[in-house]
């Protein structure tokens, strides 16, 4: 069954098709050479990906959209009030399904030793979805978190990281690195380390957490690790924020 990423890409395909037809019928009347070779056109484009779209299975959608685009289908001369109406129900159907990503968004991941590769992609997914603030827990700093985790990261973001003290000689050219770090970025960036931190997680924005098993740069190195997002990131939250309150600032 088909992602509802791909459903997405679909729809919005369907979409821009619909749009570009709208522009000719505003040039040409329905009578014209133009209006009738370019209505074939889309009237051939949403058959074909109505047939991509049954090969998605996904039903619920599919009993939705073809009872509008039959509608439309059936039209010799569509005006564009009908272009519009077929729109909109597009649109809705768009946003419920970016609705139900965002609400899905790496729910639950578990990744076998072997993994690190697919353990990175969703971590940096994670930052990737930031809009605001990022607030990252990792008791191991090294170089890795700025060149590679961090590295393309939005320079907007207001980013903090909290680590523990008693791992910073492991740290490598952590320090050194986050300030040149911080230099270029727009938002702000700031480091502190706590004798208090062992577990780690990712908090972004003011609504969303995760937690995970292993470092942000080994996790699913050589043991199986796990991603998890909270229902309540905020309890937990709380918690690291009492602890970055009484942390010592080291960048």
């Amino acid at each position: 069954m088909a992602t509802d990423a791909e459903i997405l890409r679909l729809l919005k395909e369907l979409k821009e098709n619909i749009q570009n037809f709208e522009l000719i019928s505003k040039k040409y009347p329905p009578g014209h050479q133009h209006y009738k070779q370019n209505l074939k056109k889309l009237k051939l484009k949403i058959r074909g990906i109505c047939i991509k779209l049954e090969i998605t299975k996904k039903t619920e959608i599919l009993k939705e959209l073809n009872n509008f685009l039959s509608i439309f289908l059936s039209k010799e001369k569509p005006s564009k009030g009908d272009c519009e109406e077929l729109i909109g129900d597009i649109d809705r159907k768009i946003q419920d399904i970016e609705l139900n990503i965002e609400q899905n968004f790496l729910e639950e991941r578990i990744y076998d030793k072997g993994s690190r590769f697919d353990f990175h992609i969703d971590i940096k997914d994670i930052i990737k979805a930031t809009k605001r603030e990022l607030f990252i827990i990792e008791p191991y700093v090294e170089d890795h978190l700025l060149e590679i985790t961090l590295k393309g990261a939005d320079n907007s973001l207001n980013i903090r990281v909290i680590t523990n003290s008693n791992n910073m000689k492991f740290s490598g050219n952590f320090i050194k690195l986050g300030r040149m770090f911080k230099g270029q970025q727009k938002g702000t960036f700031e480091v502190r380390e706590s004798l208090y931190i062992h577990d780690r997680g990712i908090f972004i924005d003011s609504n969303e957490g995760w937690v995970m098993g292993q470092s942000i740069k080994d996790g699913a190195k050589n043991k199986p690790t796990y991603l998890i997002k909270l229902r309540n990131p905020n309890k937990l939250r709380e918690i690291y924020e009492g602890m970055w309150k009484s942390s010592k600032k080291i960048v």
